[in-house]
C-alpha cells in the first residue's frame, strides 16, 4: 500500500450561522506502483522500493483525469555509466534497513500522456501527450552531478535530474483534430564534471555542451539557463507554422570557491532575455514573417529599454519604450524596481515632438521631482 497517500480532498464550507455546512463533491486520487530500485530481486533478497503515483483523479464533478508514466530502462543486468548516462535511472548511495550501506541504481519515470474524460456528458476524451529526446544538444546525458554539500563528495554523484532538452507535446480529442508543439529546453549541461581517466576523481567544468535551435544557431548551454525556454515551435502535423526563439543573458553574481579538495565552485547567476524572435509562415507568399523585439537591462536585471522591431523587413513600425526608476539603495532603504518614467518613441535617431508616441511618469510620497526615491518604507 502506498506510504502517506493522499487518498481524497473535500472542500467544506460554513454558513454565516458557523453552523451549517455544505461540502463540494470529494476529490479521489488513484495511483499505481512503481519499482524504485533498478537492482533488485527476489532471488538475492532485495526488494524493488514500491512507491505509487498518481495515476488518476476523479474530480466529483463529473471528469476524470488519467495519467500515464514511461516504462523503466534499467534492470540489474544493465546500468549505465554515471557521467555518460542517457537512460532514466542514476546512481545513489544509501543506507537500506537490514543491509550495509552501498550504491544501487533508481528509476526516473517521466508523464508520457495526460487524459481528460467526460463521464458525465459523452464529449469525447482530450489527450496532451508528450515525447521526449535530446534532439538539439550535443549531449545525450540526462544527468548532473550531485552538488548538494551536506553529503561528502564520495557518497555523491551523477544523480541530478536534467532531462530532455526537446519535448514534442501532441493535443486534441483522441479520434479528432490535434495540435502539435516542440518545446527546446536549456539544460544548464555545460560546465558539469566527469570522470578522469583513471575514474579516481571529478574533473569540473569540462563537460561542453551546446544547444542548436532550428536556425542552426548553436549556442552553450550554460549551467544558470537550467529550464529555460529557447524555443517554441507549433506546427500542423509535421508542418512547421511558427515557432519563437528567446535569446538570454547569465550574469554571474557571486562565486562561492569550492569548500573542500576535490570540491566544485558554486555560482550564483540572473538571467535576463535581451533578445526574442518570431517567425510566422505566410502561405501566400511562401515565405516567413520574422518579428523581434531587443531588450537592454541594468545591473539590477530590470529592463531600460525595449526596442520593439515589429516586421524585421519594415522600418517603419518600429517602437522603443525607455524605463527609468526612482531608485534609492542605502544602509536604511532599498529602493530599485519602481519605475519614474516611460517614454516610448518611433526609435528615430534624431527624436522629434512627432517621435513621441506615449509616455507616464509616477512620483512617489508627495514629491514633485521625476526620479526621486520614496521617503517612505524600506
Amino acid at each position: 500500500s502506498p506510504n502517506l497517500w493522499l487518498q481524497s480532498v473535500t472542500h467544506t464550507g460554513f454558513a454565516a450561522d458557523g453552523v451549517t455546512t455544505a461540502a463540494e463533491p470529494t476529490m479521489t486520487f488513484g495511483g499505481t506502483g512503481m519499482f524504485n530500485r533498478a537492482e533488485w530481486g527476489d532471488d538475492i533478497g532485495v526488494a524493488p522500493y514500491n512507491h505509487y503515483r498518481i495515476t488518476s483523479i476523479a474530480t466529483g464533478t463529473g471528469s476524470q483525469t488519467l495519467v500515464t508514466y514511461s516504462s523503466a530502462e534499467c534492470n540489474r543486468t544493465f546500468t549505465p555509466t554515471a557521467d555518460h548516462n542517457p537512460y532514466r535511472c542514476f546512481p545513489q548511495y544509501f543506507k537500506p534497513q537490514i543491509a550495509a550501506a552501498g550504491w544501487s541504481w533508481f528509476q526516473k519515470y517521466v508523464v508520457t500522456a495526460v487524459t481528460e474524460r467526460d463521464l458525465t456528458g459523452g464529449s469525447p476524451d482530450e489527450t496532451w501527450s508528450y515525447a521526449y529526446s535530446t534532439a538539439g544538444s550535443s549531449d545525450t546525458s540526462l544527468w548532473f552531478h550531485d552538488y548538494t554539500e551536506t553529503v561528502q563528495l564520495a557518497y555523491r554523484s551523477w544523480s541530478q535530474w536534467r532531462g530532455y532538452t526537446t519535448v514534442v507535446t501532441t493535443h486534441g480529442a483522441t479520434s479528432g483534430q490535434q495540435t502539435v508543439s516542440t518545446s527546446l529546453y536549456y539544460r544548464g549541461m555545460n560546465g558539469d564534471g566527469l570522470l578522469s581517466a583513471d575514474k579516481a576523481s571529478v574533473l569540473w567544468g569540462t563537460r561542453a555542451v551546446t544547444l542548436t535551435d532550428s536556425q542552426g544557431t548553436a549556442v552553450t548551454d550554460s549551467y544558470g539557463l537550467l529550464g529555460f525556454l529557447r524555443e517554441q515551435t507549433t506546427q500542423d502535423g509535421s508542418t512547421v507554422l511558427g515557432s519563437t526563439i528567446h535569446v538570454p543573458a547569465v550574469t554571474q553574481t557571486a562565486l562561492r570557491n569550492a569548500p573542500a579538495t576535490g570540491g566544485q565552485n558554486i555560482a550564483a547567476t540572473m538571467v535576463t532575455e535581451p533578445g526574442t524572435r518570431s517567425r510566422t509562415w505566410l502561405p501566400v507568399s511562401s515565405t516567413w514573417r520574422w518579428t523581434e523585439t531587443q531588450r537592454t537591462f541594468d545591473g539590477y536585471g530590470l529592463p531600460t529599454l525595449v526596442k520593439d522591431l515589429g516586421d524585421t523587413t519594415v522600418a517603419t513600425d518600429d517602437t522603443c519604450t525607455s524605463t527609468s526608476y526612482a531608485r534609492s539603495v542605502t544602509t536604511t532603504s532599498y529602493f530599485v524596481d519602481l519605475p519614474a518614467q516611460e517614454v516610448t518613441t518611433d526609435c528615430a535617431a534624431t527624436l522629434t515632438d512627432a517621435s513621441y508616441l506615449a509616455g507616464s511618469q509616477t512620483l512617489y510620497d508627495g514629491s514633485t521631482t521625476v526620479g526621486a526615491a520614496p521617503t517612505q518604507g524600506l
